[in-house]
């Protein structure tokens, strides 16, 4: 197995450097609210997760940020169609809830989600950051670059969505950021200065991280693929050869 196929951080930093081509689907954002680094970097404790579900779900909210980033699929829409149902729509309904408390009638248009109030109040801040983040990213990822101006992007995404939670993360926030300044170099010796896309910078950055290495572990998965000499001394439940 690769690594972004086992390690949920790298799984998540996948999925924000496809947000430009991403629908942001409810699915897309609780999947990355189970990264335990991303939600380190956003005090979203565990427990809170099945009350975030439910108030998702419950505003309303199906895919999208807002209206522009579903312009950008081109779909024939009428204005209030490309705002409904996307994050930005569920926003307003939950900060509406809060402030007008139950029992309160729609305001310009926003139907309030009155499911939001008390202390449990307090958990929705952290979404709304979380939120506000991808939208950011979403304009700054979808344009071409030089090589320099990418290196700061990326280790600004970084820094934006992942805190490390164990030395795991740690470690492999550090091989980022290494793989990072390795190609920078490798670019400045071979003069590289053109705009490059996302999707090549993005495919080689995750691609260095599932080379191999002498400081690779032996057990990476269930199976383990190797020579027979530097394993001769572990033993195995059971070893097939092939060939």
């Amino acid at each position: 197995q690769s690594r972004r196929q086992c390690d949920p951080l790298l799984q998540a930093l996948e999925k924000l450097l496809a947000l430009p081509r991403s629908r942001l689907a409810v699915s897309d954002v609780l999947d990355l609210l189970d990264v335990p680094a991303l939600r380190r970097r956003f005090a979203i404790a565990e427990e809170d997760l099945p009350l975030l579900h439910r108030w998702i779900r419950g505003a309303g909210i199906r895919w999208g940020l807002h209206a522009e980033h579903r312009a950008s699929f081109r779909l024939p829409r009428s204005a209030e169609e490309a705002t409904a149902n996307t994050w930005l729509f569920g926003r307003r309904r939950m900060l509406l809830g809060y402030a007008v408390g139950a029992g309160a009638g729609p305001w310009q248009g926003i139907e309030p989600y009155d499911e939001i109030g008390g202390i449990d109040a307090g958990t929705l801040g952290p979404l709304l950051q979380l939120i506000e983040g991808l939208q950011a990213s979403w304009r700054t990822l979808r344009s071409a670059a030089p090589v320099a101006t990418w290196c700061v992007r990326l280790r600004q995404l970084l820094a934006d969505f992942f805190a490390a939670d164990d030395e795991a993360d740690a470690f492999t926030l550090l091989q980022l950021a290494g793989a990072l300044q390795r190609w920078q170099e490798a670019c400045e010796a071979a003069a590289l200065d053109e705009d490059l896309p996302l999707s090549v910078v993005g495919a080689h950055w995750l691609a260095s991280l599932d080379a191999g290495g002498l400081t690779q572990r032996f057990f990476a998965g269930g199976i383990t693929f190797a020579t027979l000499m530097p394993m001769r001394a572990i033993p195995f439940r059971r070893v097939c050869l092939l060939g």
